[in-house]
């Protein structure tokens, strides 16, 4: 039987047998692609949490990865004084 993708990334991360191995990124997944297909480009996406959940969201509805996440990182942000 077909696991839904949420039971079975938590099957996996819970080391519980799955029909497939998940496929995620944990990294950046705003590709060209998915930016021209959602429309949400760079950088009004960055303050639009519209163009950023519609962006979040193609790396499952369109790429087919399992798990969702904000597309752009803000650990990496370079202050200048």
């Amino acid at each position: 039987m077909e696991q839904s993708p949420k039971k079975r990334l938590i099957s996996a991360l819970q080391g519980k047998t799955v029909d497939r191995i998940p496929c995620l990124s944990v990294t950046q997944t705003g590709t060209v692609e998915l930016i021209d297909r959602t429309g949400s480009v760079w950088p009004a996406t960055h303050s639009d949490p519209k163009k950023m959940a519609a962006l979040a969201f193609a790396r499952h509805e369109i790429a087919g990865l399992e798990a969702v996440r904000y597309p752009y990182c803000l650990t990496c942000i370079n202050i200048s004084s």
